[in-house]
Formats: C-alpha cells, structure tokens, sequence
C-alpha cells in the first residue's frame, strides 16, 4: 500500500469541526426556545440545520480515519488490545466529564445497572444523560469489532464475516424471504436485539469508510481526478437529500449504501487533494480538530445546565431570543475549547506518554498497557 503523509490531514479535521458545529447549532436554538416569552415566535422561524447529516458523516469519517491509521496493524500481535487501550483514552474522558457534570441532577433516577450502561457506553438502546451519547454507543461497537479485525490469522475473516452479516440484515425487503436462513430464534435475538449496534445499517457507513480508506492508500488520485471526484461526492449528496427527508432524517437498511457512496467520495476527494498539495492547512485546522469532540460531546451539557439553573427566570422576546442565543454558542464554544485545550490535550498527551507497548503472555495474547 501507498503510504500517505504521517500528518493529520486538515481538511477532515476542519470537516469533522464543521459536522460538531452543525449538531451545536442544532440543538443550541431549539434548547434556547424553551426562554421564549412567547413560544409561537420561533427563532429563525423554526428552521433548524439537519443534524443527521453531520452524525451520518462521521459514522463514515470514522471507517476511513481508523484503516488509514491502523493499515500497519493487521495481523500484528497485541495490536488489538493498543488499539482498544487508545480509543478508550480518547473517547472516555470527554464523556465521563460530561456525565459528571450531570450526576448531581440525574442520579435519584440511576439504578445499579443504569451506572453500568452509561459509564461504559455500552452498546444498545439506553436512556442517556448526555444527549449526543447515543452515537457514541455505534462508536464502541465499530471499536470493539474492528479491534477484533486487528487479530492475527482470524482478523480478516472476522471482517469479512461482519460484513456478510450487516448485509444480509439490511437487504431489501424483496430479498428478506429468498434469503431467509430460518434461523432459530436464539440466534435471531443474538443478531437482532432490540436497539442493536453491531449489525446495524450504521455499520455499513463506517464499511463505506474503510473502503474510502482502502482505496485512499491504495490508489491515489491526481488533482483533476480528485476535484472531480468531489464534485460528484457532493451531487450525490445533495441528490440523496429526499432520502433523507431534507437531511433531518436518517436513512435506513438497503439505502445506507447509497448514502455512504455520497459522504465517501468527498472524504476521499479531500484527502487526495491535500496529499498532492492542491489544498493547503495549518494549525488552526489542528486546532479545529482538536475542539470538535468536545463541543460534540459537551454542547448540551452546558447548555443544559444553563437552562436549569435560569428556567423560569428569564423570558425574552424574539430579540432577546436572537441575543441569547448568540451569547449561548459563543459560551459553548469559549467553554468547549478550554475543556479540549486545558483538559482533553494535556491528558492525550500525558495518557500517550505513560502508554507502553503490552508484553506478549503467550502465543498471540498481550497484556493491556
């Protein structure tokens, strides 16, 4: 395989800041109705950006960031467990901040299993505290999975197996009786429980993604083949919008496909254009990057919490709402950059450098870092 650049590519990680702000700016005016002296006066008059787009793009995003970085450790001893010890670093810290935060206003609701579910984001269909934490939930599920593609000798058969499986589950309903196994109803209930993320239609963005990839460090495109190919990813997109219910939506089973081909071209136009230089980034694209989990993760959160503490004090009129709300995403974004530069950083970093490489214990097996 072609080995791209060692750097971030900083046109994804100015995309991935782009998608947390579509979900910022979606969730901040609609928790900011709630002061309206006046609830039939809607800020912009109701209209709110889709979010499902932005989380639909990273579920893809995620598939082509963890082949490019992980193209080496296919097959290699220990690496599943390094990989599962630096994702746990990188996902957790954020949220259990966010969780904390809210422990003192949720916990009379929480039972000995509610703690369970929602310190380890374990996958399936929960209550959350933290709204955003339900994507999260696909996130450990494409972790722990792709983890186990990492394995030497069965990774790739394991890989291949997940995707026959996601497949079938999501075929067409013209399909669903030809290829109906009959399969008995302990195995149904083990692949189709209820709330699911293993083999969900997700899934197959995140496929669309490794694939995106695979072909990223594969074959690499020239600039003129790169820029047509974002031109096409974007036509696709905006073509694949009825899909979608305008983007408000998320599209379900057979379609995911389609919708992937959309998100996929452009993540590999954009990556193909800034290795052969045709786009050019700096520090503030790191630094973007850096900021867009934790304003995900911790958007409403903050928001939340302002709007507990003021609920019934404050009532504006549309003006107000406008001045509110524009106050409220600039403390969201103030606040969501100290927590990434001030917290989530200095621990990556500190987290990094106390990480060892496991000792092998036996053929194969390699104790955690």
């Amino acid at each position: 395989m072609t080995k791209p650049d060692s750097h971030k590519l900083g046109t994804l990680e100015i995309g991935r800041f782009i998608a947390a702000s579509v979900v910022v700016f979606t969730h901040v005016p609609w928790l900011m109705q709630r002061f309206a002296a006046d609830p039939r006066k809607l800020l912009f008059g109701g209209w709110l950006p889709p979010a499902p787009i932005a989380v639909q793009y990273f579920f893809v995003l995620s598939g082509f960031v963890m082949l490019v970085a992980h193209r080496e450790d296919f097959g290699k001893p220990g690496a599943s467990l390094r990989f599962w010890w630096r994702r746990a670093c990188r996902i957790y810290p954020m949220y259990w901040l966010a969780l904390g935060m809210l422990v003192y206003y949720y916990y009379p609701l929480a039972r000995p299993f509610t703690w369970v579910q929602l310190v380890t984001l374990l996958p399936g269909n929960f209550n959350e505290w933290v709204g955003p934490a339900w994507s999260l939930r696909y996130e450990i599920a494409f972790y722990l999975m792709f983890g186990l593609c990492l394995l030497p000798r069965v990774g790739k058969p394991i890989l291949a197996a997940w995707m026959v499986v996601v497949f079938w589950i999501c075929r067409p309903d013209f399909l669903r009786k030809p290829l109906d196994p009959g399969l008995p109803h302990a195995v149904k209930h083990l692949i189709f429980p209820d709330g699911a993320r293993f083999f969900s239609g997700e899934e197959i963005l995140f496929f669309g993604g490794l694939l995106c990839g695979w072909l990223y460090l594969r074959y690499p495109l020239g600039r003129r083949a790169a820029w047509a190919l974002l031109g096409f990813g974007l036509v696709w997109v905006a073509a694949c919008m009825p899909l979608l219910h305008g983007g408000y939506d998320y599209v379900k089973g057979p379609w995911e496909p389609v919708i992937a081909a959309g998100y996929g071209s452009v993540i590999l136009a954009l990556a193909n254009l800034e290795r052969g230089g045709a786009l050019r980034t700096g520090r503030l694209a790191v630094l973007m990057g850096q900021i867009s989990y934790p304003l995900y993760i911790l958007h409403m959160v903050f928001v939340g919490l302002l709007l507990t503490w003021f609920h019934g004090r404050l009532h504006f009129g549309l003006a107000g709402q406008y001045a509110g709300l524009g106050a409220g995403i600039g403390l969201v974004y103030v606040l969501c950059t100290g927590a990434a530069l001030l917290i989530d950083q200095p621990l990556q970093r500190w987290l990094r450098r106390r990480t060892k490489k496991p000792q092998a214990i036996g053929p194969g097996l390699a104790t955690p870092p």
